[in-house]
């Protein structure tokens, strides 16, 4: 019994690792370039995008912020390249 509870909240815990250690790397940066008013509205409009886009194109329910680290990450992507002289 401990094992199959164990081997169900593996991934999860381990999502839930990868996240805080992603946010906690890529988080203060984002929110010194852009600062945390822009940081506030890009992390709460990706995470609320990427609910709705799991909700859509997946069955089972999803729990978690890749989808707000995913859209912090694009915004500092964008940010670099538009302020960056090529």
């Amino acid at each position: 019994m401990e094992k199959n509870v164990n081997v169900n909240f593996l991934p999860v815990i381990t999502m839930m690792q990868f996240n805080c250690f992603s946010l906690n790397s890529i988080g203060p940066m984002v929110e010194m370039l852009t600062g945390p008013r822009r940081f506030i509205a890009v992390y709460f409009s990706s995470a609320l995008a990427g609910s709705l886009m799991s909700y859509r194109c997946c069955e089972s329910p999803a729990v978690g912020a890749s989808g707000a680290i995913f859209g912090l990450a694009g915004n500092m992507i964008g940010f670099v390249a538009c302020t960056s002289a090529l």
